[in-house]
């Protein structure tokens, strides 16, 4: 879910100075409107990340140092994990709908910026649908190597057309989450000890939360920039933003 997220991030900093420059006040506004959801939205993504990953690094340390007694404790980690992750689930679904409404504001303010992100948004519908079809039967999806694949989708994204994802690689990105997952609603043995030590030490999903920090600070840096923030904070007052925008 981290790479989900951070692919997106990439993308919207890279579209961000195209779609500012057009001068277009209430399609700015709209898009301002958006981003200010959007990083709002992320940091409590984060927030949730960061209880299941400080879930994920006990349960390995007590896991390692208990090995030849086994830790009961430890293998309950998936019925402690559970809630927090249907709560990403949410987060998570709240993030999709606050793209797709980026995507055609950029669309509208910036065609080449738009061909950017369509290329991710289309390429990772299924991507989001698979990631919240795990997570809603009660696992974890801890991919190995799916930020490689999205970064691949976005490098070849043609900017002058709309993109569409090749069908293998939908294919491929659907295998390595389904396979990559972990269920939540059963004890967890030394296999899932295993999978789970090696997404830490190959995937260091604690960095990817640095990193997305990081982007977000970019993010809020153009909002501040190139938006009134003043004029997105009454916009977030309307119906959308009270009743579930957010």
């Amino acid at each position: 879910m981290l790479e989900f997220i951070q692919a997106v991030l990439g993308v919207l900093v890279k579209a961000l100075p195209a779609a500012v420059s057009q001068r277009r006040n209430k399609r700015l506004n709209e898009l301002g409107l958006d981003l200010f959801i959007f990083y709002i939205q992320v940091n409590e993504a984060l927030i949730c990340a960061e209880s299941i990953l400080a879930e994920l690094d006990e349960f390995v340390d007590r896991m390692t140092r208990h090995a030849h007694v086994g830790d009961n404790y430890a293998i309950r980690a998936g019925n402690r994990i559970s809630r927090t992750a249907q709560l990403q689930r949410e987060n998570l679904i709240k993030i999709g709908k606050t793209m797709d409404r980026l995507s055609l504001q950029l669309q509208v303010v910036d065609g080449q910026a738009y061909a950017k992100i369509a290329v991710l948004l289309n390429a990772k519908a299924e991507t989001l649908d698979v990631l919240l079809g795990v997570m809603h039967d009660s696992s974890l999806p801890i991919p190995i190597g799916l930020a490689e694949r999205l970064q691949a989708v976005m490098d070849s994204a043609p900017s002058d057309r709309y993109p569409i994802a090749s069908d293998r690689l939908e294919h491929e990105v659907y295998l390595n989450i389904t396979e990559g997952s972990i269920a939540l609603n059963s004890l967890w043995n030394a296999d899932i000890y295993r999978q789970v030590s090696g997404y830490l030490e190959k995937v260091q999903p604690r960095q990817q939360i640095a990193q997305i920090r990081a982007t977000l600070e970019d993010i809020r840096s153009a909002l501040e920039e190139n938006f009134s923030i003043k004029e997105i904070l009454l916009a977030a007052s309307n119906d959308r933003f009270n009743h579930g925008g957010l």
